[in-house]
């Protein structure tokens, strides 16, 4: 762990306490590192509670279509090509939809990660396009997604982030369940 934390790279390191004795596990591993000890919030996805959801009113406004990722689409989309090792690896293994206004990306929803059959959501919505909905359309495009491929969506945020709170609760996500995560400044 300290190797981690001396190799170069982002600026901290974070780890997650899935336990209680992951925590203790931690606290010890990190002692004298000086670790901030924050909170996300975990949920789990209720199939039966995301079937029930209406779709009333999920018609999208003119000019607005939602699609699945494609090459282009994927090196467009910030650090995922980095975050997955190259655009072929997501498209391969990753799930991805955006909806555009005309051209323009203007809500994205897609994995950040997948593994142990679970796909980790990442949402982003332009702000000048929040409050409209978008999010929760595309979000939805991309459970379906998922669920086609046999994959369960995973839902987690940092605990101050209201809106993304909102949204899980919206799609028919259960909890949140906090979860202790240290964040660490990398060694010199």
């Amino acid at each position: 762990m300290r190797q981690a934390l001396a190799a170069p790279g982002e600026d901290y390191a974070l780890f997650i306490a899935l336990s209680p004795a992951w925590r203790a596990a931690l606290d010890a591993a990190l002692a004298g590192c000086g670790p901030m000890w924050v909170r996300r919030f975990e949920f789990a996805f209720d199939a039966p509670a995301f079937a029930a959801l209406s779709d009333d009113g999920q018609d999208l406004p003119a000019g607005c279509r939602l699609v699945p990722y494609d090459r282009a689409l994927v090196e467009t989309a910030g650090s995922v090509p980095e975050c997955w090792g190259g655009v072929d690896r997501f498209l391969a293994e990753g799930v991805g939809y955006v909806l555009l206004s005309g051209e323009e990306p203007v809500s994205r929803c897609h994995s950040v990660f997948v593994g142990d059959g679970i796909a980790e959501i990442g949402v982003e919505t332009e702000e000048a396009h929040h409050r409209k909905g978008y999010a929760l359309r595309t979000c939805r495009a991309y459970i379906v997604a998922c669920l086609a491929r046999g994959l369960t969506p995973g839902w987690s945020c940092w605990d101050n982030n209201a809106p993304s709170v909102s949204l899980a609760q919206r799609l028919g996500f259960r909890g949140p369940t906090e979860v202790p995560v240290a964040i660490l400044k990398r060694l010199a």
